[in-house]
């Protein structure tokens, strides 16, 4: 129901790994020194003397599943819950460098030439297993140490609301590492930091400051389901949203047709089957956890108009809640349905309602493209696709209405564009 793109925003992936009793001297000179401060967030962990220090680079397979997690483990020096810092002394696997165009990173980059870079992210955490590294989680799995803070939150976090209210110092910073020099690009040679509000690179890594909880939402940045193509609701297990009854809705329009709607009503993230549910009087159908219109009839639900959507659960327990569905959403650009194959990759719409958050994909009948967004609350992109031919655009557009401090509604719906590229 949740299935955002994997590079919606193309800087949207990472994870870690990291040893604090190695000794400095036994590596010789270090290729970079990371630092910054540690403070207390929601449920701050007990003992911050336990907390070991990570990075972990992904390795995206050319951008497609599976996403494999590599560990990295790094000294660490300082004193906590203050400042912190430790030492890079190799960089990243070859396995992890991904070629990427330039233009699609730097403003003024030639969109002909690719830049090779790894992505990485600084993790705090807690081994719980004793085996002296962060464990990934693989496909599937379930969380094995407890990641008390990151530099980093992929997709589990589906808003911007939702890391402001559940980490609102939350910097989102990525460890860059190039191992090349190429003419006019805007990213330094070595390791950096990419803030990925502005797409800022930074030589200087004496920024990196990490809130720390003991709620165990941050070991979603070594969860491989997290990245990828296909993402489920909760990656890996990991829940990041409210206690009580709230419900998730979706809708596809297909050129302005509804085409799909279908809602899950949860207790914090407890799935509830066990339901009557109607909207606006018409019921729906229980169909594999979801309540699914069926095809036929009149449509229900047309841009900008309010359902009312009323549920009795099988305890008596019952819930009623309003969803206002999306205005509709157009290209602006391009908007005659070409999409030029060496262009700059600019991807344009229409605004979908003030409190939206927006994923981009790109693909073909056998590729996904790189799609992604600067920022997944402005309405531009870019998408660059690999091959001549037909090409689908895929805007999925996402907001939430709080009704209660909580209870709210998450309500998804996706507009799907055709596109020759040529």
């Amino acid at each position: 129901m949740n299935r955002l793109s994997s590079l919606a925003v193309l800087l949207s992936f990472l994870a870690l790994g990291c040893d604090p009793a190695a000794n400095s001297n036994s590596h010789g000179q270090p290729l970079a020194k990371v630092s910054g401060q540690l403070t207390a967030g929601e449920s701050p962990p007990t003992d911050p003397s336990a907390l070991r220090v990570s990075l972990n680079w992904i390795d995206f397979g050319g951008f497609k599943d599976p996403v494999a997690i590599i560990p990295h483990e790094l000294q660490m020096e300082g004193s906590f819950p203050s400042d912190y810092s430790f030492d890079i002394y190799e960089p990243p696997p070859e396995s992890v460098m991904e070629s990427i165009p330039l233009s699609s990173l730097c403003p003024a980059g030639d969109p002909n030439t690719n830049v090779r870079l790894a992505f990485g992210a600084v993790a705090f955490y807690v081994d719980l297993n004793g085996n002296g590294v962060l464990d990934s989680i693989p496909q599937g799995g379930t969380p094995i140490d407890l990641v008390a803070g990151a530099s980093f939150y992929a997709s589990s976090f589906k808003t911007a609301d939702d890391r402001q209210h559940y980490l609102p110092n939350l910097q989102q910073k990525l460890v860059i590492y190039s191992p090349d020099v190429v003419a006019g690009s805007c990213i330094p040679q070595g390791f950096s930091l990419l803030s990925l509000g502005g797409r800022n690179f930074d030589s200087d890594l004496s920024s990196l400051d990490v809130e720390l909880s003991a709620t165990g939402r941050a070991n979603v940045v070594v969860c491989a389901e997290a990245y990828g193509v296909s993402i489920p609701q909760y990656p890996c297990g990991i829940w990041s949203g409210p206690n009580g009854l709230w419900v998730d809705t979706s809708v596809q329009t297909q050129n302005g047709a509804l085409t799909s709607f279908q809602t899950r009503i949860y207790d914090g993230a407890a799935l509830i089957t066990d339901a009557s549910v109607d909207l606006s009087g018409e019921a729906l159908t229980p169909v594999s956890g979801s309540f699914v219109r069926l095809s036929g009839g009149p449509p229900l639900m047309v841009a900008g108009m309010n359902q009312i959507l009323h549920a009795t659960l099988g305890d008596s327990r019952t819930l009623t809640q309003t969803i206002a569905y999306l205005p509709r959403v157009t290209l602006v650009n391009p908007n005659n349905g070409v999409f030029p194959f060496n262009g700059s990759g600019d991807i344009a719409w229409t605004s979908a309602g003030s409190s939206v958050q927006y994923s981009l994909s790109a693909y073909s009948d056998t590729d996904y493209y790189l799609a992604f967004s600067e920022n997944q609350l402005l309405t531009s992109g870019k998408v660059l696709p690999t091959a001549l031919g037909e090409m689908t655009l895929e805007l999925g557009m996402f907001t939430r209405y709080v009704t209660a401090p909580s209870s709210f509604v998450q309500f998804e719906s996706s507009e799907f564009f055709t596109l020759n590229v040529e």
